[in-house]
């Protein structure tokens, strides 16, 4: 897991390391920010340690800052990440998660609504959504690239927690995109499906 930076030091997302030369983040993380670099090795986001600039970024080409269509970018960083106890990859998974699947989602995102970032990271296991189910909730806006994952008990991804992975089975299936507004609205949250974007990932990074 590592977490994502303005060139001021400004937290602002989370990202998973896919290869020693690349990391995953959100779309929207960096659409508007020319300028990022990563933290990682470290539970806490504020820990300016093992820093690693963004040398290179690809916000997908469809991505939609509207509708969150293709919510995926990849970072080339500099220097290369050095894989230990507390520093790894994280595996793709090649295909769609059941729905149903227990998943772990990560992120330092606000605890409650008009909160703060949490210190220390923090962890949710979370069961996949069916397509259909999902739909139900937000009718309209979920298109092949987007997947649902969540509880209906009010504990999900809030401010923050964008561009983390959603792992499943040890394979990263997710990226966090989008949720309902307030958190905790006790609905699922949606992911950008990776199984989606793919052959997008492997063609630039050649991962």
């Amino acid at each position: 897991m590592l977490s994502l930076h303005t060139i001021g030091g400004e937290f602002i997302c989370g990202a998973v390391i896919i290869s020693e030369a690349w990391a995953l983040t959100a779309a929207h993380c960096t659409y508007d920010e020319p300028n990022v670099y990563v933290r990682a090795g470290s539970r806490r986001y504020d820990k300016a340690d093992n820093e690693h600039d963004v040398i290179d970024k690809h916000e997908h080409h469809l991505f939609s800052p509207t509708t969150r269509d293709y919510d995926i970018a990849l970072l080339k960083v500099l220097p290369r990440f050095r894989y230990t106890r507390t520093v790894g990859n994280i595996p793709f998974d090649e295909f769609e998660v059941n729905p149903g699947t227990d998943a772990i989602v990560s992120g330092w995102g606000f605890t409650e609504t008009d909160g703060d970032y949490s210190d220390d990271l923090l962890f949710r296991v979370i069961p996949t959504i069916d397509k259909s189910k999902c739909e139900e909730y937000f009718p309209g806006k979920i298109t092949p690239r987007m997947m649902c994952a969540g509880d209906t008990d009010g504990i999900g991804i809030c401010e923050g927690d964008s561009g983390g992975p959603l792992v499943a089975n040890g394979k990263l299936v997710g990226i966090v995109s989008w949720r309902a507004d307030p958190c905790g609205s006790g609905v699922p949250d949606v992911y950008t499906k990776i199984a989606a974007v793919r052959g997008w990932i492997s063609g630039i990074s050649g991962v």
